[in-house]
């Protein structure tokens, strides 16, 4: 049975347009929240959690960049990107992008347009059961 983790000592901003919640412990089983507690009331002795002290850190929901060319690699526009880079090239380098915008916290992104259909592959290549999808935190601290 896999164990629970337990963010204790946070800062917990829920992204619902109110101030953060200051000294709660936020449990997780597996890559879901279980609850978000008072600091008081966090299972800090439970033999099935492991407690990360975060110290004040924040926690919350991932984000969502709302526009973005995810194919685009220090150029102008789309057609420019055709003249340096092959199409295999700029494939490798959007899914490097994506895995970088994981790994700062964003879960999902607003393709606003990429060459060859980059981005709509990368969104089927992360649908869950795919052979390929880039590695994810369901859960971070900040």
């Amino acid at each position: 049975m896999p164990r629970k983790t337990l963010l204790h000592r946070a800062t917990v901003q829920e992204g619902l347009g109110r101030a953060s919640l200051p000294r709660r412990s936020v449990l997780l089983d597996g890559d879901r929240i279980e609850a978000v507690l008072p600091e008081g009331l966090a299972p800090l002795h439970s033999p099935e959690v492991d407690v990360l002290d975060l110290d004040g850190r924040t926690v919350m929901p991932g984000m969502t960049l709302g526009h973005t060319h995810i194919a685009y690699l220090n150029i102008l526009d789309g057609r420019e990107m055709l003249f340096k880079y092959s199409v295999p090239e700029v494939t490798l380098a959007a899914a490097e992008n994506t895995t970088a915008l994981l790994g700062l916290g964003y879960t999902a992104f607003v393709g606003a347009g990429s060459v060859a259909g980059i981005d709509m592959a990368l969104r089927r290549a992360s649908t869950p059961g795919a052979s390929w999808a880039p590695a994810s935190p369901r859960a971070a601290a900040t």
